[in-house]
């Protein structure tokens, strides 16, 4: 997964500030968990794997530690984070994922907003 599916950038006032989408994180979570397809995409699939004549689908995914650990590479050079879609932490597991993260980016200095701008 790209972080760019996940993560914004920007720079305010001197400032590297990162926006964390938890609605986007929280989809990626899923696909890190998820079993689907092939156990590699680049392993073929045997006859009996088939359905309907559709291969099964082979997703890219990564497992969770993989995902927290490349997203804290990308956020430890930020000033400050900002946690948007606060709402889509409902999950327990994923919840502590996050807030671990959290725990880790304040442990090196960094700042943690959490974003108020609700949907229309």
């Amino acid at each position: 997964m790209n972080r760019r599916d996940f993560l914004s950038l920007r720079s305010s006032e001197g400032q590297q500030i990162v926006m964390l989408s938890c609605q986007r994180l929280y989809m990626g979570y899923n696909d890190a968990r998820s079993q689907l397809g092939c156990a590699r995409a680049d392993q073929s699939c045997n006859d009996e794997d088939w359905w309907s004549g559709e291969p099964p689908l082979a997703v890219g995914s990564q497992p969770v530690e993989q995902l927290f650990a490349e997203l804290k590479e990308e956020i430890v050079r930020a000033d400050v984070l900002v946690l948007e879609d606060r709402e889509w932490m409902q999950d327990e597991d994923f919840s502590y994922q996050v807030k671990q993260l959290l725990i880790q980016f304040r442990a090196h200095g960094g700042e943690v907003r959490y974003s108020t701008h609700k949907p229309e």
